[in-house]
């Protein structure tokens, strides 16, 4: 069985400080240096772990911001593609619809010329009663 550090000194603080202060219950004289170091111990050992508490939440905010400010570029990458996709987009209906009206002023104008060819034949053909 091991004991972590971090709990054997807990232990070992909160222990100093119960047998100073009940040191102190039981007389009134000032308490001892070792009582006193033990109490300042306990306070400075709170104090570490605040410390650490919030070097870690510092750092896990600096990660966090990083990975925010990744996926801006991201985005804002995809939006220009996106963006180019709707350019090309556009300019492609723009096309398709000149080509369609191209292409029915074309069919428009062969099927002119093909009924002007019909009615131009039956003018030269003679009629047979």
């Amino acid at each position: 069985m091991s004991i972590r550090i971090p709990t054997l000194r807990a232990a070992v603080i909160t222990v100093c400080a119960a047998v100073a202060l009940s040191g102190c219950a039981a007389k009134t004289e000032a308490p001892s240096f070792g009582s006193r170091l033990a109490l300042e111990g306990g306070e400075v050992a709170a104090l570490g772990k605040e410390w650490n508490k919030a070097q870690a939440s510092a750092a896990e905010g600096r990660a966090l911001i990083g990975k925010g400010e990744k996926q801006i570029r991201k985005g804002e990458k995809e939006i220009a593609s996106g963006e180019a996709n709707i350019d090309d987009g556009q300019a492609k209906i723009v096309r398709g619809k000149r080509m369609v009206t191209e292409g029915e002023r074309l069919a428009a104008a062969a099927e002119a010329k093909y009924n002007a060819r019909i009615q131009s034949a039956a003018r030269r053909i003679p009629a047979t009663n």
